[in-house]
């Protein structure tokens, strides 16, 4: 959400370049604001080099990456990479960091604390807008041709988090949810903030985060191929540091046990018995309801509608 616009982004897991470029055409064609790929090496194609081949096909969207982590790549390296898909995209580009998930995991690493992810965002910042940059006692300088910055998203699920997007980053990816409890605990958050926020940035962008908008004609099939998504999104929530506080307390045994059954070796390729047995899990602990409306779109053409006009 921009300044009180709503729109619809949309993150898409690189199975294989040729397959997300089709899905990008498609997604454009539906109407989707901005595009950004996952950045998960143990299982999917390099995020970098699918974004290169994205900016020669997708012409009129943002394209970034969503989200990349401060682990896995120098912040130089990083800042070049983004700096590079910004100038040959028509549209420009974006950068999305988080303290790693799957991307980072599946490395056998641990996930970066906030400080290690402020410090790599201030560095990566400092690069872009001004082509040098301290870090860890190196004075780094890049050099490029390009005369824009592209903005810089954090990944936030916890409320510390989104803090310290709303002190030093363009946007935030808001992984706390997008039900009414959800907002009102994170726009308190971002306004406390804001006098700490640095004077050259923009008003903060929201980027709600969704696990993900599920459409068919049959509302039970559509809650199925959601169903997943429950457990990711149970897993973000405990993981996140939202906080089982923010959980009704009758619901926090089955978040929790959602949760510590989601694969994340597979994340976005769970087989179909896992789904499956994931949605049995959420309805069975009564979890369902609760992460659905929290996280997630499904149903009908007609439902989903509405309640996209609802989140406006």
């Amino acid at each position: 959400m921009i300044a009180g616009r709503t729109h619809v982004d949309v993150s898409i897991n690189p199975r294989g370049i040729a397959r997300t470029l089709e899905e990008a055409e498609a997604l454009v064609a539906w109407g989707a604001a901005r595009l950004s790929v996952w950045d998960s090496p143990s299982r999917y194609s390099d995020c970098w080099t699918t974004l290169g081949a994205l900016s020669q096909h997708v012409t009129t969207r943002p394209l970034g990456v969503g989200v990349t982590n401060p682990l896995t790549r120098h912040p130089l390296v990083t800042a070049s990479a983004i700096a590079s898909v910004h100038d040959a995209s028509p549209a420009g580009a974006f950068l999305g960091v988080g303290t790693g998930d799957s991307g980072v995991v599946n490395l056998g690493r641990r996930r970066a604390t906030l400080a290690d992810l402020e410090e790599y965002v201030c560095c990566v910042r400092s690069l872009l807008h001004h082509d040098r940059a301290h870090w860890r006692g190196q004075e780094l300088c890049m050099e490029r041709p390009g005369t824009s910055a592209p903005p810089i998203y954090l990944a936030a699920h916890g409320p510390r988090s989104l803090a310290l997007a709303a002190r030093i980053a363009d946007g935030a990816i808001v992984g706390i949810g997008f039900d009414r409890t959800s907002v009102d605990l994170a726009h308190p958050i971002v306004s406390d903030a804001a006098p700490t926020r640095a004077d050259d940035l923009p008003e903060l962008d929201l980027w709600w985060n969704a696990g993900g908008i599920v459409v068919d004609h049959d509302e039970e099939r559509a809650v199925v191929r959601a169903g997943w998504l429950a457990a990711w999104a149970a897993h973000h929530l405990v993981n996140g540091r939202a906080g089982l506080a923010s959980i009704p307390e009758g619901l926090r045994a089955g978040v929790r046990e959602l949760a510590d059954s989601y694969d994340l070796g597979n994340h976005g390729m769970q087989s179909e018995s896992r789904k499956r047995r994931y949605l049995d899990v959420a309805r069975s602990t009564g979890a369902w309801g609760y992460l659905g409306d929290r996280f997630l779109v499904a149903g009908t053409p007609d439902r989903v509608r509405s309640r996209l006009e609802e989140l406006r």
